[in-house]
């Protein structure tokens, strides 16, 4: 289970449970526990009011010192907005962002794109005058497959 696993950046010695880590590459593990990966290249977070900050700014930070990461995804749970941040150079970042439900995300560096439909196909959003993290997901799986 993708929560079950970490993220441990070597440089500064910090370790993070991302929403989703992944890699095409052959995976490295800190040992042979199999729970913490070293190497992603795409981590994606699912942003709510509680992590929010943390998840832009110190976690972000912390991210781009991993020499293997390539993309960095946000997604808002409170409305449709997906945000990607693509490593362009050593110590620069693209940006990129979606609140169209007919967008695509393109994560090039594990060769997978999913609509931003599909990323929200069973979230229904709390009135706009609703305080708190509401979020209602309505059963079942989506129906896409990551290749």
């Amino acid at each position: 289970m993708f929560s079950d696993m970490r993220v441990k950046n070597e440089r500064t010695g910090s370790y993070f449970y991302p929403d989703v880590p992944a890699t095409c590459e052959s995976s490295k593990f800190e040992d042979d526990m199999f729970d913490t990966l070293i190497n992603p290249q795409v981590v994606i977070e699912v942003l709510s009011k509680s992590t929010e900050k943390f998840d832009r700014a110190g976690k972000f930070h912390d991210y781009q010192q991993l020499a293997s990461l390539k993309q960095y995804v946000l997604i808002a749970q409170d409305k449709v907005l997906v945000e990607r941040f693509t490593r362009s150079g050593e110590s620069t970042w693209e940006y990129w962002s979606s609140g169209d439900m007919d967008g695509v995300l393109e994560m090039m560096p594990i060769d997978c794109s999913i609509c931003i439909a599909d990323i929200y196909v069973r979230v229904e959003f709390p009135p706009a005058d609703a305080d708190g993290d509401h979020l209602n997901v309505v059963g079942g799986k989506p129906e896409y497959q990551l290749p």
